[in-house]
């Protein structure tokens, strides 16, 4: 696999110090879905790591293969101590990511359709309160 090739350039960490066991998320295009690193090795910018998500749409590797990125490919960044609290990962995530899949789109529209969504039906219900009163 070529370095960067298949990823989305985001340039937001590339002045980060990136360490082995540190965790990254990285999206893959054309897939353009988000997913988990765990890095086991740096090499100046060039990065290699475990893919430590399950994937939803196809992809030419898959949990625990070991790819390669650059910095300018790294979404965002957890440090080695805050890697097993990654937000979003886990069974309710896996929900959000078939949702978002099964309607086309990107979990990053998804989530964002969601917020929407939960803020209106708050307002709803504060309004419904409202008359009750």
């Amino acid at each position: 696999m070529q370095v960067g090739q298949q990823f989305r350039e985001y340039n937001t960490h590339n002045e980060v110090n990136i360490k082995v066991n540190d965790a990254v998320k990285i999206t893959s295009t054309p897939q353009m879905e988000s997913f988990w690193i765990q890095v086991e090795l740096v090499n100046g910018d060039t990065i290699s790591g475990s893919v430590q998500n399950h994937l939803v749409r196809e992809h030419a590797f898959n949990v625990n293969d070991i790819i390669s990125f650059d910095k300018k490919n790294i979404k965002e960044h957890k440090l080695e101590k805050d890697r097993f609290n990654l937000s979003g990962v886990g069974p309710d995530y896996m929900k959000r990511v078939l949702l978002a899949a099964a309607l086309n789109m990107s979990i990053e529209e998804f989530d964002r359709t969601l917020n929407i969504k939960q803020v209106t039906r708050t307002s709803s219900k504060l309004s419904k309160d409202k008359r009750a009163k």
